[in-house]
């Protein structure tokens, strides 16, 4: 599909939304648009056979036609068999040396923004850099790198506070970043964030995702069938329930995941010889990599499992997102990541469970019951079961059978705690 460039006026009257979003002006060059009104022009482009992405600058400081300009000159280093962002950063370095300019917090945070896309998810990129625009940049974006002090930083951060002691710890680690970066690239001495700053901060508990008892799940299964929120999100917290996924693992949970066939594809024959696998299907999650996971898992289906994918196929449409639950309103796009804190909260459950919770109540009752061991539950779970590195590199069992007894289990455990909930 030939996609039309951009004009003038659709870059100057793009808004920004929920989640960053692309607008295309062909040929690998594009606008990003932040939830923060940030617009930046970005080119992707390939080298070495590897995808790559450079930025060129914010607008309007960099109008469409320059981006378009940079976007050549970049193709013809590309022609010669230079990576335009290797040279990119030479030139950078270079003008750090010899040029008599003060290096601006936002100078360095750019740098450190394109290297973070270039390594992290998309998801934790966009939390990341909007994080800091939200909170960093309106305080220390123009300011030079090398004046800003601890106590600037302490203050900023005691001032992000006030929306959680844990977003000030959090903000306080990355303005250390930042500050490392201009450390490594000479642009100030030292870094302003040290033990003394996170002392200094309000303290935070980390507690243990919420979760609830399984005496309680036919209330909630009644909660559930009387909410009046969006049909596929209400099949999207059954499947969590169900499959003992992560909330991320569902959200971008797409049809190709699913497998038909009668051994999951994961797997070598060894592991799967002997299995019996009722029904013969699996759900195979993306690598942990993608998912920045050390261990993901495999998911046998359980019958129910199945029709709670039949129903949101039902609801979706076929062939009309690659996603098994995509947002509401754009089936292009993955559902926000409060879609099931907000539905809970609908509900009347926010106070006492967290879509991360369901986890904890399966392998808690998997464990009582008595008839599962620890190890098939946390690789189940997608957790490692070795001690160390070197169990790890020779012991790769996975425990199939275990495990295809333990989700049909849990699965019709959850169903009949769901029929109690008709009598409620």
């Amino acid at each position: 599909m030939i996609k039309k460039p951009l004009y003038a006026a659709t870059v100057v009257s793009a808004k920004p939304r929920e989640k960053a979003y692309k607008l295309s002006d062909g040929g690998g060059l594009y606008l990003e648009v932040l939830p923060s009104g940030s617009k930046s022009w970005r080119l992707k482009y390939r080298f070495g056979g590897v995808e790559k992405k450079m930025t060129f600058g914010l607008d309007p400081v960099i109008t469409l036609q320059q981006a378009r300009e940079l976007s050549r000159d970049a193709k013809r280093l590309l022609a010669q068999g230079v990576d335009p962002q290797e040279a990119k950063k030479t030139a950078q370095s270079a003008l750090r040396v010899v040029a008599d300019k003060v290096t601006t917090f936002r100078d360095v945070a750019e740098i450190v923004f394109e290297q973070k896309e270039l390594r992290c998810s998309e998801s934790y990129y966009t939390n990341y850099r909007r994080s800091i625009e939200i909170h960093l940049m309106p305080i220390f974006g123009d300011r030079a790198i090398k004046d800003i002090t601890s106590r600037d930083v302490l203050a900023a951060c005691k001032d992000a506070s006030k929306k959680g002691a844990y977003l000030s710890h959090k903000l306080a680690q990355r303005a250390g970043e930042i500050f490392d970066q201009a450390v490594h690239d000479n642009d100030r001495e030292s870094n302003p964030v040290s033990k003394a700053t996170y002392k200094n901060l309000p303290t935070f508990k980390e507690e243990n995702f919420k979760t609830i008892v399984p005496e309680q799940l036919p209330e909630f299964f009644h909660d559930l069938r009387e909410y009046r929120g969006f049909p596929l999100t209400k099949i999207m917290i059954e499947f969590l329930m169900h499959s003992m996924l992560r909330t991320i693992e569902v959200r971008r949970l797409e049809w190709n995941h699913i497998n038909y066939e009668s051994e999951p594809r994961k797997l070598r024959p060894e592991q799967t010889k002997n299995i019996d696998w009722t029904p013969p299907m699996s759900i195979d999650i993306p690598s942990g990599a993608e998912l920045n996971r050390k261990n993901t898992p495999i998911v046998p289906m359980s019958k129910q499992l199945l029709k709670l994918l039949e129903k949101a196929r039902d609801i979706v449409g076929k062939g009309n997102s690659e996603l098994v639950f995509p947002m509401f309103r754009d089936y292009s796009r993955m559902s926000s990541e409060n879609v099931i804190t907000a539905a809970l909260r609908g509900m009347g459950w926010s106070g006492e469970l967290t879509g991360h919770g369901f986890r904890a109540l399966a392998r808690t009752t998997l464990e009582e019951v008595g008839k599962f061991g620890s190890d098939p539950l946390e690789l189940q779970l997608g957790h490692g079961i070795s001690r160390d590195s070197t169990e790890a590199a020779y012991r790769r069992v996975a425990l199939m059978p275990e495990r295809i007894e333990a989700m049909q289990w849990w699965s019709d455990f959850l169903t009949s705690k769901k029929a109690e909930s008709l009598n409620l």
